[in-house]
């Protein structure tokens, strides 16, 4: 445990907006960072990986999602292609797996996520292909009744696009995905 705490940077924050913390930390042989965004909402815990979890609706896609198709779907796993609209730059796609857990004792829920391109179709025409996008997000009762949210995330964009700009961006989009998934849970919690 001791070496993990060595190797791993310190998460240092980047941007504190409507109540959300979003901090970044660099990767060893990376010259992407990982980021980790928190924060709380009064929606419940069910709620929210209920909104979460149903990223297959294209009703409740972000606002940078062109396409979302479902590949595979199951209970607790899916698998999704989607498409990105991205100001600027090549529009990207991907293909990634999602897997749900839950433990409703505790009501602390949690989807990981990874990229699995090779189980959807190959890249679209004028798209450039998404390598890595990797984490979690795991939802937990607060203590004053709603829900803290952490979602961590390491992504690599693909293409030649200068880290200095995709970071920026990167930072941008993992705090928008929480303001989004909160707005949702709002609506449906009402």
């Amino acid at each position: 445990m001791l070496v993990l705490l060595l190797i791993a940077a310190a998460w240092q924050p980047v941007i504190d907006e409507d109540g959300i913390v979003v901090e970044a930390r660099s990767v060893n042989d990376s010259s992407w960072e990982e980021l980790r965004a928190i924060g709380e909402t009064k929606a419940s815990p069910e709620v929210l990986i209920d909104v979460i979890w149903g990223m297959s609706s294209l009703a409740d896609k972000p606002p940078n999602v062109k396409l979302r198709r479902v590949v595979r779907e199951g209970r607790d796993e899916k698998v999704l292609y989607e498409q990105l609209e991205v100001p600027m730059i090549s529009n990207r796609d991907y293909t990634i797996w999602n897997r749900r857990l839950a433990d409703a004792q505790t009501r602390v829920y949690q989807v990981l996520f990874d990229t699995k391109n090779e189980w959807g179709p190959p890249p679209a025409s004028g798209f450039v292909r998404m390598p890595l996008i990797r984490g979690s997000v795991t939802v937990e009762p607060s203590a004053s009744g709603g829900s803290v949210v952490t979602y961590i995330v390491l992504g690599d964009p693909g293409g030649a696009l200068p880290a200095w700009i995709g970071k920026r961006a990167s930072r941008k989009a993992a705090l928008e995905w929480m303001q989004h998934k909160f707005k949702l849970a709002a609506v449906k919690a009402r």
